[in-house]
């Protein structure tokens, strides 16, 4: 008789986990207690361990996949027998695939773009659309200099966010970064944020210290 491997619930308020490796691949014979696969929670990272032994005949969720609690991610069983059909419900989107760079066609600037005669020359040549750069010349015109850098970023691959930063790649956080970056913005929104600061005269201190 087959087995169910299902994404386990490793505490109170956990509700998906991510496949970070598979330590077996189909057709592999598993023994019991054997590690299966690691998967990433919003606390921890740790290896899920077969539950029986017998030959893996079917996984259902790829590494880098999230899968919600209970849902099943594997089948072990013997030559022969026919594991279920994959779950109706798919499994939650990848964070891969959520997070993507925010292309620059995106970004729109509102209102007349001042920019000098040799910076609109340059960009015409260029085919560059001069609402896309930040001036940093005086009052916020775009320069040459300004012109020639954003060539230089398009060389490179670089992207142009929403916020004016550049950059090249974007790099997906981690099940666990997700959550501390989610509790820290909560945080910050629900609690009165304070400093404390206290000043005391350390002179008797000091001078204790020097005999």
């Amino acid at each position: 008789m087959g087995k169910e491997v299902l994404m386990p619930k490793l505490g109170l308020t956990m509700t998906k986990g991510k496949i970070v490796q598979w330590k077996k691949k189909e057709g592999d014979r598993v023994q019991e207690g054997e590690d299966l696969v690691i998967i990433e929670t919003e606390k921890i990272t740790t290896t899920v361990k077969s539950p029986v032994s017998g030959i893996l005949l079917k996984i259902y969720a790829k590494e880098g996949e999230e899968v919600p609690v209970g849902q099943i991610i594997a089948y072990i069983g013997e030559i022969g027998e026919q594991p279920p059909p994959s779950p109706t419900k798919p499994a939650l989107a990848t964070q891969q695939q959520q997070a993507q760079p925010i292309r620059t066609e995106e970004v729109k600037v509102i209102g007349e773009v001042r920019a000098s005669p040799r910076a609109r020359r340059l960009a015409k040549e260029k085919g560059i659309d001069l609402s896309k750069i930040r001036g940093t010349g005086p009052g916020g015109m775009i320069t040459e200099d300004d012109v020639i850098r954003e060539l230089e970023n398009i060389e490179k691959g670089m992207k142009f966010t929403a916020t004016g930063l550049r950059v090249k790649e974007v790099i997906p956080m981690s099940v666990i970064r997700q959550e501390i970056s989610r509790r820290m913005v909560q945080s910050l929104q629900t609690m009165a944020q304070v400093t404390l600061s206290i000043e005391i005269n350390a002179n008797s201190l000091v001078k204790m210290k020097m005999k």
